[in-house]
């Protein structure tokens, strides 16, 4: 027996459906939505649980939330380097950069007080481990 995967893609050329055929006829269709700058911005999987994205005015994902209304965000600074990630559990890590751009720390924050409980590492202008 064969199993058909088909996917439909709107006048943009954009997928916007996967459907698996199953034994017997049952199959599994995955459905997704766009922006109008062509930002994917929903899924729908076979059983009716919906990932949305959220993006701000660059188009970065700013925002994902799931099925459960569970939300993780992500901020950026002007120079695209994610800055700062929020899981869905409201746990934040925090991400540094130097004058390069080069990722010099990341801490994973606990609590309110966001106190760094951890720092993995920081680089010297040459690009040497400085900090652990």
């Amino acid at each position: 027996m064969a199993i058909t995967t088909t996917y439909a893609y709107d006048s943009l050329g954009r997928l916007t459906s996967k459907s698996e055929g199953g034994v017997g006829g049952g199959g599994n269709t995955t459905t997704y939505t766009y922006d109008g700058v062509n930002n994917l911005t929903s899924l729908k999987d076979a059983l009716n649980n919906t990932t949305t994205w959220s993006y701000d005015a660059l188009d970065r994902v700013t925002i994902e939330t799931n099925a459960l209304s569970k939300s993780r965000s992500i901020v950026y600074d002007a120079m695209d380097n994610v800055t700062r990630k929020t899981d869905r559990n409201g746990r934040v890590t925090q991400y540094d950069y130097d004058q390069l751009n080069r990722l010099t720390a990341e801490k994973w924050m606990s609590g309110t007080t966001h106190t760094p409980s951890l720092v993995v590492a920081t680089t010297q202008e040459g690009g040497s481990v400085d900090e652990v």
